[in-house]
Protein backbone atom coordinates (compact mmCIF):
# COMPACT_ATOMS: atom_id res chain seq x y z
CA UNK A 1 0.00 0.00 0.00
CA UNK A 2 2.85 2.37 0.84
CA UNK A 3 4.48 1.71 -2.51
CA UNK A 4 1.25 2.26 -4.40
CA UNK A 5 0.64 5.54 -2.59
CA UNK A 6 4.19 6.71 -3.21
CA UNK A 7 4.01 5.80 -6.87
CA UNK A 8 0.72 7.64 -7.23
CA UNK A 9 2.30 10.73 -5.69
CA UNK A 10 5.31 10.40 -7.99
CA UNK A 11 2.99 10.09 -11.01
CA UNK A 12 1.26 13.33 -10.02
CA UNK A 13 4.63 14.99 -9.50
CA UNK A 14 5.76 13.81 -12.92
CA UNK A 15 2.77 15.52 -14.53
CA UNK A 16 3.84 18.81 -12.94
CA UNK A 17 7.63 18.50 -13.10
CA UNK A 18 9.33 15.30 -14.28
CA UNK A 19 12.69 16.37 -12.88
CA UNK A 20 11.64 15.95 -9.24
CA UNK A 21 10.33 12.39 -9.47
CA UNK A 22 13.63 10.55 -9.21
CA UNK A 23 14.60 12.66 -6.19
CA UNK A 24 11.27 11.89 -4.52
CA UNK A 25 11.58 8.16 -5.21
CA UNK A 26 15.17 8.14 -3.98
CA UNK A 27 14.29 9.88 -0.72
CA UNK A 28 11.02 8.12 0.09
CA UNK A 29 11.04 4.69 -1.49
CA UNK A 30 14.66 3.60 -1.26
CA UNK A 31 14.45 2.87 2.46
CA UNK A 32 11.55 0.41 2.17
CA UNK A 33 12.51 -3.15 3.07
CA UNK A 34 10.28 -4.57 0.32
CA UNK A 35 13.12 -4.25 -2.21
CA UNK A 36 14.92 -7.06 -0.39
CA UNK A 37 11.95 -9.44 -0.70
CA UNK A 38 12.08 -12.16 -3.33
CA UNK A 39 8.26 -12.30 -3.35
CA UNK A 40 8.06 -8.67 -4.44
CA UNK A 41 10.40 -9.20 -7.39
CA UNK A 42 8.67 -12.44 -8.40
CA UNK A 43 5.33 -10.62 -8.43
CA UNK A 44 6.81 -7.73 -10.37
CA UNK A 45 8.31 -10.15 -12.91
CA UNK A 46 4.96 -11.95 -13.27
CA UNK A 47 3.27 -8.61 -13.87
CA UNK A 48 5.83 -7.73 -16.57
CA UNK A 49 5.28 -11.09 -18.24
CA UNK A 50 1.51 -10.63 -18.25
CA UNK A 51 1.78 -7.12 -19.70
CA UNK A 52 4.35 -8.01 -22.33
CA UNK A 53 3.15 -7.04 -25.78
CA UNK A 54 5.73 -9.21 -27.53
CA UNK A 55 4.37 -12.66 -26.65
CA UNK A 56 5.15 -14.03 -30.11
CA UNK A 57 8.89 -14.15 -29.40
CA UNK A 58 10.83 -17.07 -28.04
CA UNK A 59 9.87 -17.74 -24.40
CA UNK A 60 13.48 -17.71 -23.17
CA UNK A 61 14.06 -14.36 -24.89
CA UNK A 62 10.90 -12.92 -23.38
CA UNK A 63 11.94 -14.05 -19.88
CA UNK A 64 15.44 -12.66 -20.41
CA UNK A 65 14.08 -9.30 -21.59
CA UNK A 66 11.75 -8.98 -18.61
CA UNK A 67 14.45 -10.05 -16.14
CA UNK A 68 16.72 -7.42 -17.67
CA UNK A 69 14.14 -4.79 -16.74
CA UNK A 70 13.98 -6.18 -13.22
CA UNK A 71 17.78 -6.02 -12.99
CA UNK A 72 17.82 -2.39 -14.07
CA UNK A 73 15.32 -1.50 -11.36
CA UNK A 74 17.34 -3.41 -8.77
CA UNK A 75 20.52 -1.61 -9.77
CA UNK A 76 18.84 1.80 -9.63
CA UNK A 77 17.60 1.00 -6.13
CA UNK A 78 21.14 0.13 -5.10
CA UNK A 79 20.49 -3.49 -4.16
CA UNK A 80 23.74 -5.29 -3.37
CA UNK A 81 24.97 -7.45 -6.24
CA UNK A 82 24.74 -10.76 -4.37
CA UNK A 83 21.18 -10.11 -3.22
CA UNK A 84 20.05 -8.96 -6.65
CA UNK A 85 21.70 -11.89 -8.41
CA UNK A 86 20.19 -14.42 -5.99
CA UNK A 87 16.70 -13.11 -6.77
CA UNK A 88 17.29 -12.93 -10.54
CA UNK A 89 18.77 -16.41 -10.56
CA UNK A 90 15.85 -17.82 -8.56
CA UNK A 91 13.26 -16.31 -10.90
CA UNK A 92 15.22 -17.41 -13.98
CA UNK A 93 15.51 -21.00 -12.72
CA UNK A 94 11.75 -21.15 -12.12
CA UNK A 95 11.24 -20.12 -15.74
CA UNK A 96 13.68 -22.68 -17.14
CA UNK A 97 15.91 -20.43 -19.22
CA UNK A 98 19.17 -21.70 -20.64
CA UNK A 99 22.74 -21.04 -19.58
CA UNK A 100 23.25 -18.53 -22.42
CA UNK A 101 20.50 -16.35 -20.98
CA UNK A 102 21.98 -16.75 -17.49
CA UNK A 103 25.30 -15.45 -18.78
CA UNK A 104 23.61 -12.47 -20.48
CA UNK A 105 21.68 -11.63 -17.32
CA UNK A 106 24.74 -11.90 -15.10
CA UNK A 107 26.76 -9.73 -17.47
CA UNK A 108 24.05 -7.07 -17.61
CA UNK A 109 23.71 -6.96 -13.83
CA UNK A 110 27.46 -6.58 -13.38
CA UNK A 111 27.53 -3.87 -16.03
CA UNK A 112 24.70 -1.78 -14.56
CA UNK A 113 25.96 -2.19 -11.01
Amino acid sequence: MTIRDALEVSAEMFKKDGNNVSDYVQRHLISLSIWEELRFWESYFDCLMERSSNKSTNYASLVTDQLSLVELHMARLGLPDLDAWYMIETIAEKNNIGYTQFIKLRGLLLHVQ
